[in-house]
């Protein structure tokens, strides 16, 4: 999951130190900068990854559905990839950081995970930020799937056919991850972190309300491009917020274990929705997928006035 709010120093965290106004100053600037970094590079990933997956089914059509030439055309697409790395290894030397002189002592893993669990619990910000993206990612994790099922019968709610609709879905939420990329003054970027989680779980319940109601295909796209639009907020601010407040021999350790516990929502959310999609009815699992984006959302609201706008 990624604006620019003044930058605070962990909480009782081992990384916490004096700071004076001018150096807050100079790690709100830094902050803006790697924020900037990081927008635009989420950006240009998914408008690559977006737009190439309709150049790939579109060859895989004109090929025939020939998946042997296909296979070896996205083969010379990687050594492509190598060449052009290998030809600018210079280039991505020269902007490495320098190596400090001592080396490195690497911690066995266990340790490792024990110190960065220790850093998490002490900086209270990041532990509920980890919590609650935890809980956004199982909540909504379920959605391609439960749309898919749900669409399956609600003809009334397809764009010309099945398969164009939930193209145009998948293709939405992209776009949005794009904008909310790419538009970085639009007023969102003065709330915090948690704020923007509130809006996120807001639009989940406006995804559930449209696909309960059937009212409208237009509800359910305009649902799907404000969540995509606010992750699009969201993930770079967390990746950014990682840099700065986590010290540098500890930032792999702690994205890794962050990863991790994001991740781990996910396949519970696709069992537990998609399993009562499967075994009651595609409305029961949007019910309670509405209820517990209600019950999300007001424990963020909570959480929202009792932290700092430190993110």
């Amino acid at each position: 999951m990624a604006c620019s709010q003044v930058l605070m120093p962990p909480v009782s965290s081992p990384a916490t130190r004096a700071y004076h106004p001018r150096q807050n100053s100079s790690r709100f600037a830094l902050f803006r900068s790697c924020s900037v970094c990081s927008i635009f590079s989420t950006a240009a990933h998914t408008i690559v990854q977006t737009v190439f997956q309709g150049v790939g089914a579109t060859i895989i059509v004109l090929l025939n559905h020939n998946y042997v030439l296909f296979g070896l055309l996205n083969a010379a697409t990687f050594l492509l990839s190598a060449w052009s790395l290998i030809r600018q290894r210079q280039i991505l030397q020269t902007a490495e950081p320098a190596q400090s002189a001592r080396p490195f002592q690497r911690l066995p893993l266990r340790q490792s995970i024990r110190q960065t669990l220790a850093f998490l619990h002490h900086d209270r910000s990041l532990f509920i930020l980890s919590i609650f993206a935890f809980l956004i990612n199982l909540l909504t994790a379920a959605n391609d799937g439960m749309m898919t099922v749900t669409l399956l019968s609600t003809p009334r709610l397809w764009l010309n056919n099945y398969g164009y609709t939930v193209a145009v879905l998948n293709m939405t939420l992209s776009i949005g991850l794009i904008a909310g990329s790419l538009f970085a003054n639009d007023g969102l970027q003065r709330l915090s972190i948690m704020k923007l989680m509130a809006l996120i779980l807001a639009a989940a319940m406006s995804l559930a309300v449209a696909f309960l109601g059937q009212w409208s295909i237009g509800l359910i796209i305009a649902s799907l491009f404000a969540t995509g639009y606010l992750l699009g907020k969201i993930n770079p601010r967390i990746s950014t917020l990682l840099m700065m407040r986590v010290p540098e021999k500890e930032i792999a350790a702690m994205s890794g274990v962050v990863g991790m516990v994001t991740l781990i929502g996910a396949p519970i959310g696709q069992v537990v929705f998609l399993g009562i999609a499967n075994g009651v009815s595609p409305a029961a699992s949007w019910l309670a997928f509405g209820i517990a984006a209600f019950c999300l959302l007001i424990l963020t609201v909570m959480m929202v006035k009792k932290m700092p706008a430190s993110d």
